[in-house]
């Protein structure tokens, strides 16, 4: 399951973005800017974006941001996904 949307506002609700699935052996998701800044990117299933630059901590401005998400399954066969997420503050 991947969101198309989230609201990084600290609430304890829908705080992060993140990949859900089962039987996956490898991972790695990476989002982006517009113009293909790279802004967060991750390794490990349950570390989620945070909406925050992954530079220099600070919160990204409210819009959609490119995602790029790449699984391997328990059959060893490779998955990908790439698709939009809104951020909304």
């Amino acid at each position: 399951y991947i969101p198309n949307a989230f609201t990084p506002n600290g609430d304890g609700i829908n705080d992060m973005f993140g990949v859900k699935g089962v039987g996956i052996s490898d991972f790695e998701m990476s989002v982006f800017d517009r113009w293909g800044v790279l802004l967060f990117q991750s390794n490990d299933q349950q570390k989620g974006w945070n909406g925050d630059h992954h530079e220099t901590y600070q919160p990204v401005m409210q819009g959609v941001y490119v995602f790029k998400v790449e699984v391997k399954d328990i059959w060893n066969k490779y998955h990908s996904a790439v698709g939009r997420v809104h951020l909304i503050r």
